[in-house]
């Protein structure tokens, strides 16, 4: 999450976009504080301090933070959203105000839903190898049954970005 948050944040700025909002997930999650970690700390390394605004990981919080600093104008080139649910959010909020996605506006999510490759949103998202998860997860769980160690144990996966229509090329990367 927090390599993750890195990438999105580089490959943004890479774009040419400077002026960033992070919509986090529920703020006592380690994966939306590793994820907002790892964007604002690339971001302020290029001197560019990102807007935090509180979020829930729903598409309700997504549209109504999206309305509201949608609507005030000086509004940001790009927004990365803790997952795609948010970011599907901000998609329709946008539309509804008129901001042309990814000319006015560029939005990435994390997760890589289903919906996020539907034609109406081609969310640009951050993909995250669950299978390979899951697999690791249950044998680590099939050793402790077995008689296995019992010690907390950190894995590390990579994934991926997808890059859909949700953010302008300004520069090529």
């Amino acid at each position: 999450n927090y390599s993750a948050g890195m990438k999105i944040g580089e490959y943004l700025f890479k774009q040419g976009h400077q002026k960033f909002i992070y919509i986090t997930g529920r703020t006592n999650t380690s994966t939306s504080r590793d994820r907002e970690k790892g964007f604002v700390e690339f971001l302020l390394q290029k001197g560019i301090k990102p807007v935090i605004e509180e979020g829930d990981y729903t598409y309700e919080a997504g549209y109504s933070v999206a309305m509201r600093i949608l609507k005030k104008g000086n509004c940001p080139d790009a927004i990365f959203c803790a997952n795609d649910i948010v970011a599907l959010g901000v998609i329709d909020a946008a539309k509804i105000l008129g901001i042309s996605i990814p000319n006015e506006l560029s939005i990435v999510g994390f997760d890589d839903i289903s919906m996020a490759s539907w034609p109406p949103y081609s969310l640009t998202t951050w993909q995250q190898p669950v299978k390979e998860m899951i697999e690791a997860t249950i044998n680590m769980l099939l050793n402790t049954v077995d008689g296995g160690t019992t010690k907390p144990k950190s894995l590390f996966f990579s994934g991926e970005l997808l890059e859909r229509k949700s953010v302008k090329l300004l520069r090529n990367s």
